[in-house]
């Protein structure tokens, strides 16, 4: 009976949190829709199949405040028209108490119930809700795939037999792989499909984040709002966003957002708006988090890195200054809170996205207000990705981090102060020789000019400017799978995972940004030596 429960627990837990962002979703639409009434009854329904279940897990806590719900809803019945936004604010309040008490955000405590624990620990797990139909077109597909895997192996029994000729063999051999390759291609897309979820439940939670925000800081009045709630991506990219958003909201309405009386004294409403947008284009998602509160002062960032030794010379341009804020340890704040003052937020950020091979832009105008921009891959499987070779090692690097691929002459190539510099297009880019920062052989002095002569440059971009990497030779650009680091093998900043190439040698995947960023800091540490990322 245990074993049924745990088995049964992810299913009830996976169901709540739909039900609960339907709630938000219907609270919604009762103050948009005429149809009031029927998005009510949704709400009651939604908490009653929540309060239904409970039973079986014996989560009584979670049981009575949906029932306390119940009875609150029940105060509507039969006048919906009392349902104002202040009312349906409370109303989401003892919502997010049942959120609370099924996904709590922090550590259980250890006198807690063991039910408890026991979802805490279950909601780790990973689940998908999948239409039956796409489930069935997959299987489908492995029986498409079963049957040319006889017929192959049918072939080649007639040719071990020598029963058909080699022409033949090919013949038949390839027509076969033609068929084999769409097969895979289909079911690669209806499982990447399966994969896909929509964003209403990640913005449902960020919309939870302002709410529990405001109800310590009356000082301030914010108004959330979201666009592109229906864009889909992948399950493990829209998991893997909850933090780095959540730290951008949290930025949002802590640092940007002012409180009510210096936005009237600034000329502004006393509401602050905060706008989260979502847009899908084409093998990518923008998300966008927009405040308009004071906005990121170039001067006090640089005052601060200044005082935390993060730079010697406060010479920099303002764009320059805002990018520090991503810096580790990094904060303006005055007073450490719980939203923020540790100096861990930005950098944070910076780093879940660069895990999901995605980039964060930053656009601010002092006084008005900040637009931080995550620009992230749909899916964080399968890549595009050209196979490189440098230090006679084999890498994969995403075809999106590369600008372009050039053959370089020694006249395109200039010294000086010891760094080289390629002639890209009538500008001088720093050059970076990734053939020889990747060798083992550390004894060897760096290459002359001379020795670039037609040699293969990826042109990258880091930071919004231009770098050259020389490379030993770059093979064709491949659709492969991204699998994660072994546990055992050493771990480096620019590694973001691994591959199986078709000749069964396996390559890291690296990022060209992080590997310009570790080299401009002096922090680059080779493939084989230890390095904790």
């Amino acid at each position: 009976m245990i074993d049924d429960l745990e088995n049964l627990l992810p299913i009830f837990l996976e169901e709540s949190r739909e039900n609960i962002e339907k709630c938000h979703e219907a609270f919604s639409q009762i103050l948009q829709s005429p149809n009031r009434k029927t998005h009510l009854d949704n709400v009651a329904r939604y908490i009653h199949t929540i309060k239904g279940s409970c039973g079986t897990f014996n989560l009584t806590e979670v049981r009575d405040q949906a029932h306390s719900m119940e009875n609150l809803l029940h105060q509507y019945k039969d006048d919906v028209t009392q349902l104002n936004e202040e009312k349906i604010n409370e109303l989401r309040k003892e919502l997010d108490k049942i959120d609370d008490m099924l996904f709590p955000e922090t550590e259980v405590p250890e006198n807690s119930q063991p039910l408890s624990t026991q979802v805490k620990a279950t909601e780790s797990n990973e689940f998908l809700r999948v239409p039956i139909d796409m489930v069935n077109k997959a299987i489908n597909n492995v029986w498409e795939i079963f049957l040319l895997r006889n017929q192959l192996a049918y072939i080649f029994d007639l040719a071990k037999k020598e029963q058909i000729s080699l022409k033949d063999l090919l013949m038949e051999w390839e027509l076969l792989d033609v068929s084999l390759s769409r097969n895979i291609s289909d079911i690669e897309s209806e499982i990447m499909a399966m994969r896909m979820t929509s964003l209403k439940g990640l913005f449902s939670r960020l919309e939870k984040v302002v709410r529990s925000y405001l109800k310590d800081n009356d000082e301030k009045d914010i108004i959330i709002s979201f666009r592109g709630e229906d864009v889909e991506v992948d399950k493990k990219v829209s998991d893997m966003l909850i933090e780095p958003l959540i730290h951008l909201l949290r930025n949002a309405i802590d640092h940007g957002i002012e409180n009510k009386d210096e936005r009237l004294k600034s000329g502004k409403s006393q509401k602050g708006k905060v706008e989260i947008v979502a847009e899908s284009h084409a093998d990518s998602i923008l998300i966008k988090v927009i405040d308009d509160g004071r906005g990121i002062y170039a001067k006090k960032i640089i005052k601060k890195a200044l005082e935390k030794g993060l730079i010697k010379d406060g010479n920099i341009s303002s764009q320059e200054a805002i990018q520090l804020i991503f810096a580790p340890g990094f904060s303006t704040a005055e007073k450490v809170s719980d939203i923020s003052g540790r100096g861990v937020g930005m950098d944070s950020v910076n780093t879940s996205v660069n895990q999901l091979s995605g980039k964060v832009k930053v656009d601010t105008t002092e006084g008005k207000g900040s637009i931080f921009s995550i620009t992230l891959p749909l899916s964080v499987s399968v890549i595009y990705a050209t196979v490189m070779e440098a230090g006679n090692r084999k890498f994969g690097v995403n075809i999106n981090d590369i600008v372009e691929i050039i053959y370089s002459n020694c006249d395109e190539i200039k010294s000086n102060n010891g760094k080289k510099f390629l002639n890209f297009r009538g500008k001088f880019i720093d050059l970076i020789d990734l053939d020889y920062i990747f060798s083992l052989d550390t004894q060897n002095d760096s290459p002359s000019s001379e020795a670039y002569e037609n040699c293969p440059i990826i042109v990258a971009s880091c930071d919004d400017q231009q770098y050259a990497l020389k490379v030993g030779k770059v093979g064709k650009n491949r659709e492969i799978i991204v699998k994660p680091v072994p546990d055992l093998v050493p771990k480096w900043d620019y590694v973001e995972g691994m591959t199986i190439l078709p000749t069964g040698e396996p390559v890291f995947i690296i990022s060209l940004s992080k590997v310009i960023q570790a080299e401009k800091s002096k922090k680059f540490c080779k493939l084989g030596t230890q390095h904790a990322a």
